[in-house]
């Protein structure tokens, strides 16, 4: 194994620009890409600049905003030069000091809506925004859709206790459906104030906090993050106590005692698997709930192709267009914290909701997957020992592999040369080369792979 020489000394050259995108003053508060707010370099490779974000221009909203180093008419060479967060629309606190900032992506921060001093180093990759004014926290909330005895209107919600400044608790019962897997979920939010009018949707949605994504589903008793959207959370049915945070916006729903689970009667596998038609959301390999053991489901499957796989507790349908609905199909999807690869016989943990995949080397494999709940659980591949997984990961070509800091070879041994998003070779080399985070395009042996470093 060689390693290219001074490449762990490589960086992100301080640009001479740097603009902030998105619900920003300088575009009324409407994403443009060729409009952004200049930032004043103050020391080597760190801007500086204070704006207002938010939603509209009318009300102190959630606001969203990214950096790029270069305008253009064209979102795609404009996202070619953007700056981050690694989870899209993470939802950034006034002080907060972010570390995990992707380049080249399309992606952006989240933030309540106000004024801020927003200071980014793109040589320590990291970002900082504080509010000039402070934040207001409501001294009220409510828990809204399917809860305790409401339904979904703007004048019905169950009342949260404030047990300190920005923190919200209750304990309620969320109605879910009579079905399995998502269909046992009910539907919640939350809101600061009700509405007084049942057609007044817009007080309701103005003090809206929901999900960072369409229906998303938390794993039981853990924190996850709370927005200002009208996302809602789907959650299975039962008794929890509920704690909001609003100084960290963040969210916990803890049953209060054992939850009745009914799991998923079938699994579906799709993406790089024979049984599915692809990255199609209306077809899968279906892998039936065991009868003996609930919330299990094991099957015999071949991973073909590049190797990436994915799988959900329900199909979707087709846009109108004829194009995968991602929109409906994601929150019924299993997923690992991020795009991740399998090692044999070990366990990989998900949870549902979002769009990352599993990745392993084509062959054949025995495939067993474990629900702990609806909404986690954990995946093993083992050798499927009538095909000798060996002798068929043996004849896997080479391909890319990011790493902590870097790419690998994985596979047969080849040489590769990585670019940036923009064509400019970054190094060439065999197995390892080092690089920072960023997304790069990696040639091995004359085939072409995206490749993102974290």
């Amino acid at each position: 194994m060689s390693v290219l020489a001074g490449l762990s000394a490589l960086s992100f050259q301080a640009n001479a620009d740097m603009y902030i995108i998105g619900n920003v003053e300088a575009s009324n508060y409407s994403f443009s890409p060729s409009v952004g707010v200049t930032m004043e370099e103050t020391s080597t490779g760190v801007y500086e600049a204070t704006t207002k974000i938010q939603g509209s221009p009318d009300a102190m909203t959630m606001g969203w905003f990214a950096f790029v180093d270069e305008l253009s008419e064209d979102w795609n060479y404009v996202n070619q030069h953007r700056y981050g967060p690694s989870t899209p629309d993470y939802k950034l606190t006034s002080g907060e000091v972010f570390t995990d900032i992707v380049y080249g992506q399309d992606r952006s921060f989240s933030i309540e809506g106000g004024e801020y001093h927003i200071v980014f180093d793109s040589a320590n990759m990291t970002v900082t925004a504080t509010s000039t004014t402070g934040i207001v926290l409501p001294t009220t909330m409510y828990i809204v859709g399917d809860v305790d005895d409401c339904t979904w209107t703007p004048t019905q919600g169950v009342a949260m206790t404030q047990e300190s400044d920005g923190v919200f608790t209750v304990t309620a019962t969320i109605n879910g459906g009579e079905g399995a897997g998502i269909s046992s979920f009910g539907y919640v939010g939350f809101v600061s104030e009700l509405s007084t009018d049942e057609n007044d949707w817009d007080t309701f949605n103005a003090g809206r906090y929901g999900a960072g994504s369409y229906n998303y589903a938390p794993v039981p008793g853990a924190e996850v993050a709370l927005n200002r959207t009208e996302y809602s959370f789907g959650v299975v049915g039962g008794e929890y106590d509920i704690t909001v945070d609003l100084n960290r916006n963040v969210v916990a729903f803890t049953p209060t005692g054992e939850i009745a689970y009914n799991f998923p009667d079938v699994i579906y596998l799709i993406g790089c698997v024979d049984g599915s038609n692809g990255w199609d959301t209306t077809s899968g390999l279906a892998v039936e709930e065991s009868t003996t053991a609930p919330g299990e489901y094991e099957a015999a499957i071949t991973v073909y192709e590049d190797g990436w796989f994915g799988f959900a507790a329900a199909l979707g349908e087709l846009n109108d267009d004829g194009t995968p609905d991602w929109y409906n199909f994601n929150p019924s999807r299993y997923i690992p914290t991020d795009n991740a690869e399998l090692v044999l016989g070990e366990e990989a943990g998900f949870r549902m909701s979002g769009d990352g995949s599993f990745f392993i080397e084509p062959g054949e494999y025995n495939c067993k997957i474990k629900l702990t709940s609806i909404t986690s659980g954990t995946i093993t591949l083992t050798s499927n020992l009538s095909t000798g997984i060996d002798e068929v990961g043996a004849e896997v070509e080479a391909r890319p592999v990011a790493t902590d800091g870097g790419i690998t070879i994985s596979g047969n041994v080849g040489c590769m040369n990585v670019y940036t998003t923009g064509g400019a070779l970054v190094a060439s080399g065999m197995e390892t080369v080092e690089c920072p985070a960023g997304v790069y395009v990696v040639t091995v042996d004359g085939k072409a792979y995206k490749v993102i470093v974290k």
